[in-house]
């Protein structure tokens, strides 16, 4: 298992650009798209990130289940337990 990536920086700074370029990568690997979570602060940056991967990746929303906000990841985790 890959260690998490975390990028910070400032607004336009290029930051889902990247962890996108992250994410198309460890799919053309082998990695489940449903295996791998992209977790954004706002619900806009995280509704960019799904619009984007269904653009380049043609991936509807359920084969993309973790790209969301670090709180709705939160809530969905504690939902299973």
């Amino acid at each position: 298992m890959k260690p998490p990536r975390v990028i910070l920086g400032a607004p336009g700074c290029g930051k889902t650009r990247r962890l996108l370029d992250h994410f198309k990568r460890e799919v053309e690997e082998g990695v489940p798209s449903d295996r791998i979570a992209f977790v954004a602060f706002t619900r806009a940056a995280a509704q960019e990130a799904q619009s984007r991967l269904r653009r380049d990746l043609a991936l509807g929303e359920i084969k993309a289940p973790w790209v969301r906000t670090i709180h709705s990841a939160s809530f969905q985790l504690l939902a299973a337990r």
